[in-house]
Formats: C-alpha cells, sequence, structure tokens
C-alpha cells in the first residue's frame, strides 16, 4: 500500500498550517501600516494588536504542521521497517526454524 491519501493529507495539514501562519504575519502587518484597530474602534494600540495577530497565526498553524509532519514521519518509518523486513526474512529463513518464531514474535508489538 502507498498510502497515497494519507500522505496527500499530511501535506495538506502542512500546508494550511504555513498559510495560517502566513496569514497571521499579514494581519499583524497590516494592523500596523493601516491602523486596523482604530477602524473596528478597538481600544488596544496597533502594536499590541499586530502582536496579537502574529502569535495567533503562530498558535494556530504551528499544530497543524507539527501534525503533518508526524504523520509523514509514521508512514515513512513503516516503509522503512517493511523494506528491513523484507530484507532479513529470508536470512531467518535459512537458519535454524525456531528462528522464524523468535523474529514474529517482534512482529507482533
Amino acid at each position: 500500500m502507498r498510502y497515497r491519501f494519507t500522505r496527500a493529507w499530511a501535506r495538506g495539514s502542512i500546508a494550511v498550517g504555513v498559510g495560517i501562519i502566513v496569514l497571521g504575519l499579514l494581519a499583524g502587518a497590516a494592523s500596523l501600516v493601516f491602523g486596523v484597530a482604530r477602524v473596528f474602534g478597538f481600544g488596544a494600540q496597533e502594536l499590541v494588536v499586530g502582536i496579537a495577530c502574529v502569535i495567533l497565526g503562530f498558535a494556530l498553524g504551528a499544530p497543524a504542521i507539527i501534525a503533518g509532519q508526524l504523520i509523514l514521519i509514521f508512514l515513512d518509518q513503516r516503509d522503512l521497517l517493511a523494506r528491513i523486513y523484507r530484507r532479513l526474512r529470508p536470512r531467518i529463513s535459512e537458519g535454524d526454524e525456531h528462528a522464524h518464531r523468535r523474529a514474529d514474535r517482534y512482529l507482533q508489538r
């Protein structure tokens, strides 16, 4: 199995997280440059609103990026372990007949 949907979902999650961070940075810059805090009638100063937008962008975007990266790591680890198992399987069967059971014991975990 190639897990194409899962890989696409993970990459999409990373893209959404990066997009949220970029939007947070743009919103922070816009609030500093255009004075958005005054337009909407907030009592806060532009600097506080700009910093809050940037922090909020990172706080919302970072978990999506981390989740996508973890999914990709798990899929890559599965592929590597399957490749190792395929290489070791013929060597195990050439040895004694009990080596198979000892190797399969670790696969069940």
